[in-house]
Order: structure tokens, then C-alpha cells, then sequence
């Protein structure tokens, strides 16, 4: 995976108000085959996701503008694909998580070990690449059969209404 380019390496986008957190996160993950972007705003992870596709976004779960889980909410209405990871410090997020109904790929407790936190990006985003390599065989494959089903030539043509012949009388 070293040597993709950046437009094929998967964005993870960080969102935590805490400006300590964005810089130990990036100072972490800035060597990952991933292209990371981080912020304090949930808003701004909303205007990226708008111009171009997120394929992770970690955030906190409890920040002034919004949470977390509303964060995912939203991208999700506009990237229904973006995967989410919740990072929370209050022991109650799991609760919280769980009412929502949101799917959330994992939840992270603060402080995170290193070694854990990498663990769960990289499983994260290795089963959506492995969903969608065998998700878009089977898509080609059906196409192939419907073009097979397909008939070889084209329909025979209608036989021509008979009309009386040009110049012909018609019968008084």
C-alpha cells in the first residue's frame, strides 16, 4: 500500500475541539496509508464530505458545535459509504451511541492506546475495501448476464398492413 498516490489513498478525516487531540492524532497517523485531514469544526467535515467522497471520519463525541453522533447522522444522509469512528472520554458514550440507532464501525474511549487506535482504522478501512472488491464483481457479473439474456438479433420485422393499391378504384 506504500506506494499508492494520493488519489487513491482512502481520507480520514478527524474532528475533536480539543486542538491537543488534533495535534496528537496527526502527529500519530500523518506516516498511515491514508490521506488525514483534521478540524475542530463539524461543519467543515461537512463541507469537505460535499466536495469529494470521506471514507473515515473519527470524531468526538461531545463538541460545543455538534456531536458526533449528529455529525454522522448528517454525512451519512449526504455519503451514505462514510464510515465512522466515535472517540469519547465520558463513560456514558457507549449509551448514547447505542440510542441513536447509528451504525458506528467502533467507539474509542480517551484516552486511546496508539497501537489500538491504528488497529481499528486500518480494520475499518481493510473490510469496506474487502466489501467492495467482492461487491463490485458480483454488480459486473450480473450485467454480464443480462447482456447474455439479451436476444442475439434483432425482432423480425411487422408484416405491412396491406392498403389497397396506389391508383387502384375503390369499389362504388
Amino acid at each position: 500500500m506504500g506506494s499508492r498516490n494520493a488519489a487513491d489513498r482512502p481520507l480520514v478525516v478527524i474532528v475533536d475541539d480539543d486542538p491537543e487531540i488534533l495535534r496528537s492524532l496527526g502527529r500519530l497517523l500523518r506516516r498511515e496509508a491514508y490521506e488525514l485531514l483534521s478540524t475542530d469544526s463539524p461543519r467543515q467535515v461537512l463541507e469537505w464530505a460535499f466536495r469529494r467522497p470521506v471514507d473515515l471520519v473519527i470524531a468526538d463525541q461531545r463538541m460545543p458545535e455538534m456531536n458526533g453522533t449528529d455529525l454522522l447522522g448528517i454525512l451519512r444522509q449526504q455519503s451514505p459509504k462514510t464510515l465512522g469512528i466515535i472517540f469519547s472520554g465520558y463513560p456514558d458514550a457507549a449509551v448514547i451511541v447505542e440510542r441513536t440507532g447509528l451504525r458506528i464501525e467502533r467507539l474509542i474511549a480517551k484516552p486511546w492506546d496508539d497501537g489500538t487506535l491504528r488497529e481499528a482504522i486500518r480494520s475499518v478501512l481493510d473490510e469496506r475495501r474487502r466489501r467492495e472488491e467482492t461487491t463490485e464483481p458480483a454488480q459486473e457479473k450480473i450485467l454480464e448476464l443480462r447482456i447474455e439474456a439479451a436476444p442475439a438479433s434483432p425482432p423480425a420485422p411487422c408484416s405491412p398492413i396491406s392498403s389497397p393499391a396506389v391508383g387502384a378504384r375503390r369499389p362504388t
